[in-house]
């Protein structure tokens, strides 16, 4: 499913599942997450509103610059649209500043049960060969290839162990 922008989603509401991917996945600036599809598409009354994390994540801005610029703790979505369409001069300096070297937001997806998180990439962070919920067994997922390792790192959002394998020198 591609990613669709604000005006996009509130002209033609979302169909069918997301894909599934293996790991982070950088979401291109100025457009809406599946995780807000489903906020919307859930939410069909003519007051929908998104919290102030929803609203960073469909304008690709960190919370924190939300709550810095006076984004309220809620908003329609049309107001986002607007916002989006005709933005303040912060949101377009932040726009015009970003490199794109480093994403602001990543989509999570278990590799298991495709469940969804968008998070804030960490640091730390590798190149993740699988995210799996933390109760989910490594068992269940596919054996590494003959001569690879296999790294586990906790932590990763809310929810998700990062699998990560490499090979061995």
């Amino acid at each position: 499913m591609a990613i669709l922008t604000l005006s996009e989603l509130l002209s033609h509401p979302p169909q069918g599942p997301h894909s599934t991917n293996k790991g982070p996945k950088e979401s291109p600036a100025r457009t809406l997450h599946p995780i807000l599809d489903n906020t919307m598409a859930n939410n069909s009354s003519s007051h929908s509103s998104l919290n102030r994390r929803q609203v960073a994540q469909a304008l690709n801005i960190p919370p924190e610059m939300a709550a810095r610029n006076g984004i309220p703790s809620r908003m329609s979505a049309s107001e986002v649209a607007a916002l989006d369409a005709n933005p303040p001069a912060w949101l377009a300096q932040s726009r015009a500043n970003a490199t794109g070297k480093r994403p602001i937001w990543v989509d999570l997806r278990c590799y298991l049960c495709d469940f969804l998180e968008v998070a804030r990439p960490k640091k730390w962070w590798p190149e993740f060969t699988y995210v799996i919920c933390d109760f989910h067994e490594n068992s269940e997922l596919p054996d590494p290839k003959a001569g690879w390792r296999r790294s586990e790192y906790d932590g990763v959002g809310s929810r998700f162990r990062g699998i990560v394998d490499s090979q061995d020198d």
